[in-house]
């Protein structure tokens, strides 16, 4: 048995990523117990397979004085727990693994699987990354076979299909601008929430679910938020996906189709430093031509100016589209996360099947 931990900051991202873990483990026998402090967006985004799973139990955290610890403890994203609940991991000798955020950035090597003092004596960070050096990517077998059957031809449809999953983001207006210069047409799919609010800041006007608007050769149309496995089929039938945080990037590269990511926000500008470093993973591993004009296109759509005026966007999407179907198959040649993982607390001598 495992225990999973995740404080839900805001939006999805963390209780995405925790419940994709959550099942990736079921998937491998494992009986898991999902703690979270916000069962509302848990939910969200849960399947009727997720609610009704026999190895996955969802839940509020736990009463500290009735808790009792599994063998294994996860803390996603390094989570604090309530001291009560610390000093029983303590007590049972729980391996607790404090599962940090993705980072391309090298400390992310140099302190995964390190032994951590945070909370007891038998604790060690891990890092999800991109490199054989931390714990990869949640990659489940399923997934990985849609992705294998997926076409890989080198040309865009036309239309050219996209998805809208954003945050608030005044540098959206700007990167449409791009699009509209194509020759193709593009046709959205904008989900309800920030996304959708962004659209409607945009083009001063109310959207509903289904609604369908035109401005020249884009066309949008929205949509409610549904469940994981809804959302990776709109990933993966789509050419381009505009993604944001951190589940749903991991998903649009794996996927091998064109990613647009809004990285989450931080203070003194950190997350453009992760999000030159994911760059430079990129070139390291499955250099591009297009990758700098690429790296320049999502600097402006996070908030940093660039000129993008020597942009021809039609000649780089064919680019962007090669960049992305060899940094998909570099990925997917990874051991998955999951797959670490649990690597990891076997080699401790704990058994959590």
């Amino acid at each position: 048995m495992i225990d999973i931990f995740c404080t839900v900051i805001d939006n999805y991202g963390d209780i995405g990523f925790s419940l994709r873990l959550a099942r990736s483990l079921v998937q491998k026998g494992v009986q898991v117990n999902l703690f979270t402090d916000n069962l509302g967006k848990c939910r969200d985004i849960s399947s009727q397979d997720d609610l009704t799973a026999k190895l996955l139990k969802i839940a509020p955290w736990p009463d500290p004085g009735a808790y009792e610890p599994a063998p294994a403890v996860i803390e996603a994203f390094s989570c604090r727990l309530p001291e009560e609940i610390t000093k029983k991991l303590k007590s049972a000798r729980a391996l607790v693994i404090e599962l940090d955020y993705l980072t391309a950035e090298k400390f992310a090597e140099d302190c995964h699987l390190v032994s951590s003092s945070a909370d007891c004596a038998n604790s060690y960070f891990f890092f999800p990354g991109f490199t054989a050096k931390t714990g990869g990517l949640i990659a489940e077998e399923g997934f990985r076979t849609k992705i294998s059957a997926l076409n890989k031809a080198p040309r865009l449809a036309d239309p050219v299909k996209a998805s809208l999953f954003s945050y608030m983001n005044p540098c959206l207006k700007p990167l449409l601008g791009l699009f509209k210069q194509s020759r193709r047409r593009f046709e959205f799919t904008v989900f309800e929430g920030l996304a959708q609010q962004n659209l409607e800041e945009i083009y001063k006007r109310k959207f509903t679910k289904e609604d369908v608007f035109t401005d020249g050769n884009l066309s949008f149309c929205c949509t409610g938020m549904c469940d994981q496995q809804r959302y990776d089929e709109v990933l993966l039938s789509s050419d381009i996906n505009f993604v944001r945080g951190e589940d749903s990037i991991v998903r649009a590269m794996l996927s091998g189709k064109i990613f647009i990511w809004q990285i989450y926000r931080q203070s003194e500008n950190t997350h453009i430093k992760k999000l030159r470093s994911f760059f430079e993973c990129i070139r390291e591993h499955t250099p591009s031509e297009a990758l700098d004009k690429v790296l320049r296109l999502h600097l402006a759509y996070n908030g940093i100016p660039e000129d993008l005026d020597d942009i021809q966007i039609d000649d780089l999407l064919n680019q962007w589209a090669q960049m992305c179907r060899n940094w998909s198959d570099y990925l997917m040649a990874m051991k998955p996360l999951q797959d670490q993982l649990l690597e990891f607390i076997k080699s401790k001598g704990i058994l959590v099947s």
